[in-house]
């Protein structure tokens, strides 16, 4: 009889040449015929060098593809059937079919549980993503960090007039630059009355404003346009753009093309910005004015819902509508792409199509309402309703079932919707003193109205694809001013019109 140690040398020798066998045959499969359908079918949504890592999943290597997705592992070596990779590619759950655009064909499926029962063997060197991630990367964005005041500057020169100005000129000496002159009064005067009202002032009256010898003539001026009623008419132009307003529906076979009483909607903004409404509430009443109880005004602030109602109808198709609707709600007010998350998670952003048919579940719960004092509006269903995930955006193909509610990645301040439609909830966490974009977005957008450019180049997008601001901290600064000062929108104009930034000359330096 041999040792027994002679009999275990053996057995090990044998394992590892069959261990040997085996991994040669896995990475000749992978090779001929795993490799190429990753390249082709997959990259596009889950690769690094793409730039794209839809779920977090990379597969551009095998320390990418034994990490997974941010749902976990995706591949269980030797185990074919205990793999999500499988489920996906074989769509045997209608929640998780991969490729998206059609299945594989069988002779491939075969392949890749063949592949996976060797041990999923992949010569592809290289780390996992460390942080480069959506999830990763979102942690760190600078549009999701809240807002903080940030330390100013000091202008020995004396040029600067307020904190916005500290904080152009410390640009300016970093630049190695200095301010430009101011403009003359004339030109100041015809840049003061397009921009606040959008019309030229008379001769007389730029000759008033040239001749006025009061050292605060020029604040007089900004005060008296920002009272004029051709103040709200020309700042409600720059909102009814964001808010794709229309007082037609586009193609609509043989219904009627006209929204009754749209421009209704059009003068409620005008008077909400002549009157100065916080923003907060301005953008609270468009969202969910028949829940609003504690705001100033009467019924006639029902007429705000006009900013979701008044849009494309798409042949009255009502998923298109809420994909319209979701999309003006959050790109005009935080700034965030949502509606790309309707066939499935958004490729670049910390949304899901989860997050989508939350939302979406707000807008299911609410039905339109039509009557002959206002323009088309929503009121709460009786019977609130959760939907199911379309799969790849087909009402027809459901998934799981979600609950109402706010984007994940931003619940930490979003209230709970318990019942109703969930509006109210939304419009909260979108003016929250927490949410890190809304106020952002909005100086943006008020920023690049007076001064000809967007500190943020993409004033509908803050998210992660989105280039960083031409100045951060002068944008931080006023979004933490503005919310200060109770959201108003004439205190935030003449903030900026009054700065010795807004007064230079565009003629430019001669060296």
């Amino acid at each position: 009889m041999k040792p027994l140690f002679t009999w275990l040398a053996l057995a090990n020798v044998v394992a590892a040449a069959a261990a040997t066998v085996r991994g040669d045959e896995g990475h000749d499969l992978f090779e001929n015929r795993i490799r190429p359908v990753l390249v082709e079918a997959c990259f596009g949504c889950h690769s690094q060098e793409a730039g794209t890592l839809e779920a977090d999943l990379a597969l551009d290597n095998r320390a990418s593809v034994m990490r997974g997705s941010r749902s976990g592992p995706v591949i269980v070596p030797l185990h074919p059937d205990e793999s999500r990779l499988m489920r996906a590619i074989e769509y045997h759950d209608e929640g998780l079919q991969m490729p998206p655009d059609g299945r594989l064909p069988e002779e491939v499926i075969t392949a890749f549980r063949q592949w996976i029962a060797l041990g999923a063997p992949d010569p592809r060197d290289g780390p996992a993503p460390d942080g480069d991630t959506i999830a990763g990367r979102s942690a760190v964005h600078w549009a999701f960090q809240k807002p903080a005041p940030p330390a100013l500057p000091v202008d020995p020169t004396g040029w600067s007039r307020t904190a916005v100005d500290q904080l152009i000129f410390a640009e300016l000496q970093n630049a190695g630059q200095i301010p430009s002159p101011e403009a003359d009064r004339r030109t100041l005067a015809k840049r003061l009355y397009f921009d606040l009202v959008g019309l030229a002032p008379t001769h007389d009256e730029i000759e008033a404003f040239v001749t006025d010898d009061d050292p605060q003539a020029y604040e007089k001026l900004v005060d008296r346009l920002l009272a004029s009623p051709q103040f709200g008419e020309r700042w409600a132009r720059h909102w009814l753009d964001v808010a794709r307003f229309a007082d037609t529906k586009g193609y609509v076979f043989t219904e009627a093309r006209d929204f009754p009483n749209a421009f209704k909607y059009r003068d409620w903004v005008i008077n909400a910005f002549n009157s100065d409404l916080a923003i907060d509430q301005f953008m609270m009443l468009q969202l969910a004015a028949d829940h609003v109880k504690d705001l100033p005004g009467d019924e006639g602030d029902l007429a705000a819902q006009g900013f979701v109602t008044l849009g494309r109808r798409f042949i009255n198709d009502q998923d298109d509508i809420a994909a319209d609707r979701i999309d003006v709600i959050f790109r005009g007010m935080m700034g965030l792409t949502v509606a790309c998350a309707r066939c499935h998670d958004h490729k670049y952003d910390p949304i899901s199509d989860e997050d989508y048919y939350a939302v979406y579940g707000m807008l299911w719960s609410s039905r339109e309402e039509q009557d002959d004092k206002y323009p088309l509006r929503l009121v709460d269903k009786n019977q609130a309703e959760n939907v199911g995930v379309f799969i790849r955006g087909a009402s027809h193909n459901r998934g799981s079932v979600v609950d109402r509610g706010f984007p994940a990645f931003f619940s930490s301040f979003a209230p709970r919707v318990n019942s109703g439609s969930g509006r109210l909830e939304m419009a909260e966490a979108i003016v929250h003193s927490d949410n890190p974009l809304t106020s952002r977005v909005f100086v943006n957008r008020v920023w690049g109205h007076l001064f000809g450019a967007h500190l943020v180049r993409t004033p509908s997008d803050f998210g992660l694809r989105c280039g960083p601001p031409r100045q951060q901290l002068l944008l931080d600064h006023l979004a933490t001013e503005f919310t200060k000062g109770g959201w108003s929108l004439k205190h935030l104009v003449r903030k900026l019109v009054t700065t010795s930034t807004y007064r230079q000359s565009s003629t430019p330096i001669k060296e």
